[in-house]
């Protein structure tokens, strides 16, 4: 058969070509080594690792392109096997902590330990070498020759999977801190890894010998279940795992069939296919805690190194449960450190600790409240600065002499205080010895027995007094036998809380009135403070009144003994706190009501120090509990609130008087908010105020509603206002303009020049209608002739033009949605909303920049009223137009939609954009949101109603041509200038006109030609209170063919177009101002109508 050469194959990865150089000669004079490969980089570390598969790997931490810790995680990220040495300059604990978690199993320290890198490859290769001579049985190992190499190559390779096993147990060691943890992932590791049938681990139990499972793995789990190791000399000790703990050395069983030793276990190991086990056992400081168990499913599974490294492996198990064991003992010793302190600093008596020589190096409180001197004082000094010269030297030579010899003294002595003053202690001195058995310390307590002496004496005295006290006492007092529990003595009180006579209580025991349920406890308790485990009984119970209804009760109970310390009856005092129950409850109640109420509730000292924050509090404010307490609430101002306001608030409260008011106070994150605040003074059991409590409630969203309708309003009256305006400016230009009219109509007649005027009026007057026109658009009195229509296409055909009013620096984007729903609008008014808000955009724009439109239908429901007050319920469209302009300063915003308000230069703007857009809006039952950005840019949201689709219609006629007639019409029009124009034009189209001013006027000359009269023409609003439709009314009642026009500078909305007098008469309607074409075309089309 082909022989094949054997060797270790060795990586180095390392930065450094001389410390690549030096490994290989180091490396090199190893036998059996061979060097495949040298990296400098990580990307070339792991692609010589992956292509080569190297048994070692020397790895360096610090490398180009990464860190030598970053190929340790990859190379167990893709389950690559090999030994990594980590050789590094950074040998910190931090790198070899992650090092070792990621799988390195050596570190060492380039300075220091750079040769141990061929002690340890040269242990491998020798390992490697051992194995292979046995398999290939190489005479006295002197060449690397083999015969039926396939042997040792599947022992190297299971040596490498158990270096693996190895290595993830080394992690586990690590990090985990859970014994049973890491025992049970230790098996699952050997199980995973090295391929083992099964891996147990079992502990000594403390006083037995008997053996316990402590973690098991593998398919065969279970074999163990019903089988017990002992660790004694039957027959159940003589098995695997009993003699490796019995004697402390591994135990091998290369095959269960034939292994005489494996009898007992055998035909259910065989059943399960287990031939081969493998015992170690767990040993640290020479006690043997447990035994390490693995079972193969083949016979001769196990060789000498493997069981080797099984050793450390249970070695090291067994050094981590113990260092896990060490760290509990030193937390629960350093817990008792800490009681022991907590109790000496906390003692009655008077405690302090000398070094050998006397020399005081600590004291307690007590001790330096009964000398009087400071423990600054005392330290470094001797007790003898406390002597009162009552005792001789020789007193204190025995003494010390007593307390050399290890003696604990105990006497009676008087000290003298720093103040001079005389005091007698009881006192005791206990020596410290260390572990070599020297006195170190000494312990001196002291307990100041004066006032005990004279206790004793007043006890003598105050005996009748306390049996008096006993009987007047306001709380129950009762003593019982301490064996059977039976009542011996009470007095009037606890007869009251029981409802039992004192004869009758007499003759009953303890139980007899405990509560059911409270009776083992409170007999327990009892039992234990009569035979003193605890020196007193303190405990809330019930007890069950003679009428049956249940008393809590608070029970101090002290057991009474006789001289010689043996007890003779038990001393209670009982009170009835069945009431103040009562009241906890209630209070647990009202607390857990303020901390889940909705409101802010803050308790603070007289200081304004806060002392308490309900949850509400942070969530509000931003401020956690822990934060604000011991802050005064100073910390919420913005500044808003001024000195003055905060002056009358503390003289309210501190007067005893409840303060109400508003806060803008400041959040944690400096958010602004509103809040209501209510502040009433806390009075304590002497009627002097204690605290103060403050509730309040985040009122920021009412506010901002409240300035939304304050605005709302405003910009309704500003309407009213312009409306106004509007009409009697429109009175102005009908007269001017039809005028104008009126004498072009001849303009053959007049001089060029005159002609050249006259159309500058008429263009004068075209303008300022227009301007009217946009003030009646705000004050919702403009004329609409809506309809339905889709604002997509509304925008789509509206886009060209938009073009041409922004600028090319400007970039136009729009976005519809599609299908949207109808609304109904006046397409013109929209369109002018449209423009409007583009030109704003464009304005806002100097430098250029991007202009958004979009369209998309909504659904609104009552969450989003809040935001806007004319926001409700329904189906909406929403025309939005967003710029990426300069933004609007936040002072400007609530004043952006007033008329004539305008933040451009002089002669720029008419401050009428915005609120036509606002007016417009309005009047389609829409509203208008705005949000802004100072120097980030601006969008406005136009929300209207959304309408089903309509039916289609027919296309309407086309106009009839301008002609005059005969007819006789009654002119009612209050503005003599109006008036004498209509009247000219009409006389001038060959009509006969009567004119009245107002109402009244008008039904005297109807009444001297009503016969004649045809048609009435009037305006709208007039004086002395009748309007045009009232006079329309009352002369369509004389005359049911009398036609009617309306003329208003208002919207025709004034004469109510849906009702039935307007669709009977086929009334017409006359915007102010006209011009003379249209008012004599609407005349004709009114009296040609049938």
């Amino acid at each position: 058969m082909k022989e094949t050469s054997l060797s270790l194959s060795v990586l180095i990865a390392d930065d450094s070509g001389v410390v690549r150089e030096r490994l290989a000669v180091l490396l090199g004079e190893v036998p059996g080594v061979s060097i495949v490969a040298e990296t400098e980089t990580v990307a070339g570390t792991l692609e010589g690792i992956r292509r080569l598969r190297p048994a070692v790997v020397v790895l360096d931490i610090n490398m180009p392109g990464g860190s030598g810790l970053d190929v340790l995680r990859r190379m167990g990220e893709e389950r690559i096997r090999a030994v990594v040495i980590v050789l590094t300059n950074f040998a910190f604990p931090e790198y070899e902590r992650k090092a070792r978690e990621y799988g390195a199993s050596a570190f060492l320290d380039k300075s220091r330990e750079f040769t141990k890198v061929a002690d340890l490859v040269r242990g491998l290769s020798e390992q490697v070498s051992a194995n292979v001579a046995s398999e290939g049985k190489i005479p006295n190992g002197s060449t690397t020759e083999i015969t039926e190499p396939v042997g040792a190559e599947t022992r190297v390779q299971e040596l490498n999977r158990l270096l693996l096993a190895t290595r993830e147990i080394n992690q586990l060691i690590v990090r985990e801190r859970d014994p049973q943890q890491l025992l049970a992932k230790t098996c699952i590791v050997l199980i995973k890894t090295r391929g083992y049938a099964l891996a147990w681990i079992g502990l000594v139990q403390p006083g037995s010998k008997q053996l316990a499972t402590a973690a098991c793995a593998g398919k065969q789990a279970g074999f163990l279940d019903d089988m017990s190791a002992t660790r004694d000399e039957g027959p159940m000790g003589q098995g695997a795992i009993g003699a490796a703990i019995r004697t402390g050395q591994p135990w091998l069983c290369q095959d269960t069939a034939t292994d005489p030793r494996f009898a007992l276990w055998r035909t259910p190991a065989l059943a399960r296919g287990l031939a081969s086990v493998a015992v170690v056992p767990m040993i640290q400081g020479g006690r043997v805690l447990g035994a390490l168990a693995v079972y193969a499913d083949h016979s001769g599974a196990f060789h000498e190194e493997e069981v080797s490294l099984l050793n450390e492996v249970a070695g090291d198990l067994a050094l981590a449960l113990r260092s896990i064991e060490r760290e509990k003992e030193r937390h629960q010793a350093e817990a008792r450190l800490r009681l022991v302190n907590t109790a000496l600093e906390s003692a009655a008596n008077a405690v302090a600790i000398t070094d050998r020589e006397g020399v005081i190096t600590w004291a307690n409180p007590a001790f330096s409240q009964l000398t009087g001197y400071s423990f600054e004082e005392l330290r470094g000094r001797k007790p003898s600065i406390l002597r009162s010269d009552t005792q001789d030297a020789a007193t204190f030579r025995n003494v010390w002499e007593a307390l050399l010899a290890g003696w604990v003294w105990r006497s009676e002595m008087i000290n003298r205080r720093k103040d001079g003053s005389f005091y007698t202690v009881d006192i005791t001195i206990t020596p410290v010895l260390n572990e070599q058995a020297e006195i170190t310390h000494f312990v001196v307590v002291k307990q100041e027995v004066t006032e005990r002496k004279q206790a004793e004496l007043a006890l003598q005295q105050s005996a009748a007094e306390f049996r008096a006290m006993f009987e007047v006492a306001s709380i129950g007092m009762a003593q019982a036998d301490v064996h059977t529990g039976r009542w011996l003595r009470v007095n009037q009180e606890m007869c009251a809380i029981t409802g039992y006579s004192a004869e009758e209580l007499l003759q009953m025991r303890v139980p007899d009135i405990t509560h059911p349920d409270d009776r083992q406890q409170d007999w327990e308790l009892f039992q234990r403070v009569v035979r003193g485990d605890v020196p007193d009984y303190r405990l809330e119970k019930r007890y069950v009144r003679k009428d049956g209804a249940v008393a809590w009760v608070n029970v101090n109970m002290t057991v009474i003994r006789d001289a010689s310390g043996q007890p003779t009856r038990t001393m209670a005092a009982i009170e009835d706190i069945t009431e103040r129950r009562a009241s906890e409850r209630r209070l647990r109640q009202l607390s857990r009501a303020v901390e889940q109420t909705a409101s802010t509730v803050v308790i603070t000292d007289i200081h304004g120090n806060i002392e308490y924050a309900n949850p509400r509090f942070a969530e509000t404010t931003g401020y956690s509990l822990g934060e604000a307490l011991g802050k005064n609430p100073r910390i919420l101002k913005s500044g808003s609130t001024s000195a003055a306001e905060y002056a009358k608030l503390w003289q309210t409260i501190t007067s005893g008087r409840t303060w109400r008011g508003e806060f803008h106070n400041k959040k944690r994150n400096g958010e602004l908010y509103w809040e209501y605040c209510s502040i009433s003074p806390v009075n304590d059991e002497q009627g002097a105020i204690s605290h103060f409590v403050a509730v309040k409630e985040d009122i920021t969203e009412r506010k901002q509603l409240e300035a939304q309708l304050r605005q709302s309003q405003k910009m309704e009256g500003i309407g009213q206002l312009a409306g106004g305006v509007a009409h009697d400016f429109n009175n102005l230009l009908s007269v001017m303009r039809c005028n104008a009219e009126l004498l072009l109509m001849n303009a053959e007649q007049n001089s060029p020049e005159t002609n050249e005027c006259l159309k500058h009026i008429e263009a004068a007057a075209e303008r300022a209608a227009n301007l009217t026109r946009q003030l009646l658009l705000f004050s919702r009195r403009q004329t609409m002739q809506s309809q339905p229509l889709v604002l997509n296409e509304l925008v789509k055909n509206l886009t060209k033009m938009l073009t041409r009013v922004i600028r090319e620096d400007i970039r136009l984007e729009c976005r519809y949605a599609e299908p949207l729903p109808f609304v109904q609008a006046d397409p013109g008014m929209l369109e002018q909303v449209l423009l409007n808000l583009v030109v704003n955009s464009r304005d806002a724009m100097p430098g250029g920049g991007q202009l958004l439109i979009t369209t998309e239908g909504l659904r609104f429901d009552s969450a989003h009223a809040p935001t806007n007050p004319d926001a409700r319920k329904g189906k909406f469209v929403c025309l939005s137009v967003s710029d990426t302009g300069t933004g609007i300063a936040p002072e400007h915003l609530e004043r952006i939609f007033e008329p004539f308000f305008t933040t451009k230069e002089p002669g720029k703007g008419t401050g009428l954009g915005l609120a036509t857009v606002y007016g417009i809006v309005k009047q389609h039952q829409g509203w208008v949101e705005v949000s802004s950005r100072f120097g980030q840019g601006t969008t406005f949201k136009v929300f209207l109603p959304a309408i089903p689709p309509p039916a289609k219609t027919a296309t309407a006629p086309a106009e009839a041509q301008l002609r005059g007639g005969s007819e006789t019409i009654l002119l009612v029009e209050d503005d003599y200038s109006v008036r004498v124009i209509m009247r000219q034009v009409l006389e001038a189209f060959k009509y006969k006109v009567y004119e009245a001013t107002c109402a009244r006027e008008a039904v005297e000359v109807w009444a001297q030609h009503q016969g004649e009269i045809a048609l009435l023409l009037t305006d709208m609003v007039m004086p002395e209170g009748v309007s045009g439709r009232n006079l329309a009314e009352q002369l369509r009642a004389k005359s049911p063919g009398l036609k009617f026009i309306f003329m208003s500078g208002y919207s025709p909305d004034l004469i109510g177009k849906n009702t039935d007098f307007v669709r009977q008469t086929k009334s017409h309607f006359l915007p102010k101002p006209c011009s003379t074409s249209i008012l004599v075309r609407t005349v004709r089309q009114c009296l040609d109508e049938q």
